[in-house]
């Protein structure tokens, strides 16, 4: 008797869904654009939230990549959506074949191998099964990803969804490769560098590498104020064992910075290694001084607890201009000695320009030159003129 009932039940469950299936119409489109707003909101509610301090950066974390991985299953449904239409067409008849096929395989089956009264799964064990379900999905819809991108090598929505999710999973290679494609596709942004030097540090358990130096400077070259930069910038001083400079650049950022900016108990850290290994005591921290006339920051327009974002001109300090200096050098030799891309010239001559360095500027846009098609051609042979011009 229980089995006529479970047939029945089946029956009514297939009739259910097929029903609906045959009358289709594909206009799910409107309602995945719909999701896909509302995950992007969920994202930015999410920041403000770590920037206010309503949330803790571990929780926000793990939530943000849940709603990453939502934004991929939608990518997987959009690009499925034609095949789901198609295949909703078949025939009410062949529909009913194929499950009552199933149907009988099923019973099949479990009649010849099934145990009924086996134990089922503890709990954990099925907690643990989910969990590599999950990084399975995950691994699978980031292959679609790449290969969405592959394709669509200028979507930036797309290349922001790889950088974010990869950083976040210890994927430091993929993340440096994406936030770079995201530099590519806005140079001017400084937040894409910064992240690709980011990314590279941590692939490299720390350590400021030549190529993560690259895109620090460009970086920089675009907001010197940038937070991350700077740390890194000192970070890239003491690694170097710079420790005076490292803490000069750190404490201009503490001085523009927060008490509670989210990286200020790092910042705080570093400074506190630095002073010991130059045999410095670490000050006790105290209310802000608000009238020391020898404090950089006191005595300049800078001295508010926020960074400089209104646009103005911003001096780099001598051990920042001596580090870039250094890179853009390094990039301009091996530029000479063994060649780049019409990308890497027109960089440089653009870091030597923010240098005042109107000779290196010239030699770059010359090294360019070559590279460049007849219209960029053109507007390069006008800037060479230009800057020759006393």
């Amino acid at each position: 008797m229980i089995w006529l009932i479970l047939l029945g039940l089946t029956v009514f469950a297939l009739a259910w869904v097929i029903v609906p299936t045959l009358s289709y119409k594909n206009n799910s489109s409107d309602a995945q654009a719909n999701a896909r707003q509302l995950y992007h909101d969920q994202i930015t509610a999410l920041e403000t939230d770590v920037k206010e301090g309503l949330i803790d950066p571990e929780e926000a974390q793990s939530a943000r990549l849940e709603i990453q991985r939502r934004l991929l299953r939608i990518s997987a449904q959009t690009s499925n959506t034609s095949a789901a239409h198609k295949q909703s067409k078949l025939s009410l008849t062949s529909l009913l074949v194929v499950c009552m096929l199933g149907i009988a395989a099923a019973f099949g089956f479990y009649w010849s191998i099934g145990k009924p009264g086996l134990e089922g799964m503890r709990p954990e064990a099925t907690m643990a099964a989910k969990e590599l379900q999950n990084n399975a999905d995950l691994s699978t819809q980031l292959k679609q990803l790449t290969s969405h991108l592959d394709s669509n090598p200028n979507d930036k929505e797309g290349w922001r969804l790889m950088a974010s999710i990869t950083a976040q999973t210890g994927q430091f290679q993929d993340a440096a490769n994406a936030y770079g494609q995201l530099a590519r596709l806005e140079s001017e942004n400084a937040d894409w560098w910064i992240l690709q030097a980011e990314s590279l540090i941590r692939l490299a358990r720390g350590q400021v590498t030549p190529a993560a130096r690259y895109s620090l400077q460009t970086g920089l070259m675009q907001n010197p104020e940038h937070p991350a930069g700077r740390f890194y910038l000192g970070q890239a001083l003491a690694q170097d064992n710079n420790h005076q400079g490292a803490l000069e650049v750190w404490q201009g950022l503490k001085d523009v910075s927060k008490p509670n900016a989210p990286w200020m108990r790092a910042l705080n850290a570093r400074m506190a290694q630095s002073r010991e290994i130059l045999g410095i005591e670490t000050p006790q921290e105290a209310a802000p001084d608000l009238g020391d006339s020898n404090s950089d920051a006191a005595s300049g327009d800078n001295s508010s607890n926020t960074p400089n974002t209104n646009g103005a001109p911003v001096q780099f300090s001598e051990e920042q201009l001596t580090m870039i200096r250094g890179m853009v050098s390094g990039l301009d030799q091996r530029l000479q000695t063994e060649g780049g891309s019409l990308e890497e010239w027109l960089r440089l001559a653009q870091s030597y320009m923010v240098l005042d360095d109107r000779a290196g500027a010239v030699r770059a846009l010359e090294g360019a030159l070559p590279l460049a098609d007849e219209n960029l051609a053109a507007e390069i042979r006008a800037q060479i003129t230009k800057l020759k011009t006393p």
